[in-house]
């Protein structure tokens, strides 16, 4: 993580943010996928490992992009305000992440909630790119129904073809 901050800085002050987003949602999703499919075929343990790195790095390129898009989406006068929203958001996130994590985890074991995630960063990189026709097309909310349905029916897929009782996963 500490490696990527300074290059994810670098790509955030080069690149379009939206784009360096959703390429790293993505590129979560590809990650928690990999792991879904692995996970009983490898050693747990090297297995999370690798994984946690590669997340941990994903997040070191993925907040300067965030902070660095703040003076886009708000007005001078407030990004003081946004900039602590979003570190407040991020310090509950670390803090109620790993509780809640555990009790899922306790509840439903480990496949629903990495099926959960993969939908979850799909979603939210689908609601990126539906953005982006947004800003070219002004009818967004059939794209974003429609984008958001696409990504509902890939997770149930997913949840179908796994051992995951119906429903569970949703």
């Amino acid at each position: 993580m500490i490696l990527l901050f300074p290059i994810g800085g670098i790509l955030a002050d080069r690149i379009n943010k939206r784009n360096i987003m959703v390429v790293l949602d993505f590129s979560t999703a590809l990650l928690i996928s990999f792991f879904y499919l692995l996970v009983g075929k490898m050693n747990i343990i090297p297995l999370m490992a690798i994984t946690m790195m590669l997340l941990y790095g994903i997040q070191g390129a993925y907040q300067p992009a965030v902070k660095a898009s703040v003076p886009v989406l708000v007005g001078s006068e407030h990004i003081m305000k946004a900039n602590s929203i979003i570190d407040m958001i991020n310090s509950v996130a670390s803090m109620a992440g790993p509780v809640i994590g555990g009790l899922l985890f306790s509840i439903f074991g480990l496949s629903p909630i990495l099926v959960l995630s993969i939908g979850c960063f799909l979603h939210r990189q689908s609601w990126r790119v539906s953005s982006i026709f947004h800003l070219r097309k002004r009818n967004h909310l059939g794209i974003y129904l429609l984008s958001g349905l696409v990504i509902l029916k890939k997770v149930s897929i997913l949840c179908s073809k796994s051992s995951l009782p119906c429903g569970k996963c949703l």
